[in-house]
């Protein structure tokens, strides 16, 4: 979350969209970033796939066309542990002022503007994986989660007496 290459792909880099360099650049060049900029958010996509958030999360993956990069993808994540979405959803809403209680909508809508980014939006999942993953943390972990899915009303609380902290120490 801290880093502004990976936050730079969350946000500008749809899941399974193929995008060229030259695509990136564009979209760079809209935010007045310089080329050594640039160059060095390419290049720092073609190495995160290279190291555990490509081969182990899943995060993207670069596409080679005679020994060089021709496109860059975001893929959506694969999350083996739903502790890490437990402790992405803390990080969530202590960098959105300490608001612990949202709900799935709120984390589904990517128009929604705020300093965390949103579980969904990190991971690339849907709204029934959202789900799921939300109401087998609640069960499992009532101490840090509840979550309550009824007439299409949805309530995602955490426990504001926990922290991302001590969500490491369920590991």
């Amino acid at each position: 979350n801290k880093n502004p290459q990976i936050k730079w792909y969350i946000n500008n880099m749809p899941i399974s969209a193929e995008l060229s360099k030259t695509q990136i650049n564009e979209k760079l060049s809209d935010k007045v970033i310089d080329e050594k900029y640039r160059k060095a958010i390419i290049r720092s996509f073609e190495l995160f796939t290279e190291n555990q958030l490509g081969t182990i999360l899943k995060f993207g993956k670069v596409i080679k066309g005679e020994n060089k990069t021709e496109l860059l993808q975001r893929t959506k994540c694969r999350v083996t542990d739903d502790r890490v979405v437990l402790y992405s959803l803390y990080k969530y809403a202590e960098e959105c002022g300490n608001y612990y209680e949202f709900t799935l909508s709120t984390l589904l809508d990517s128009t929604i503007q705020s300093k965390g980014v949103s579980p969904v939006k990190l991971f690339g999942l849907e709204a029934d994986e959202m789900e799921a993953i939300l109401r087998g943390l609640s069960v499992k972990y009532d101490d840090f989660i509840n979550v309550s899915f009824t007439h299409d009303l949805d309530k995602i609380v955490l426990r504001d007496y926990h922290t991302s902290q001590d969500v490491l120490g369920l590991f």
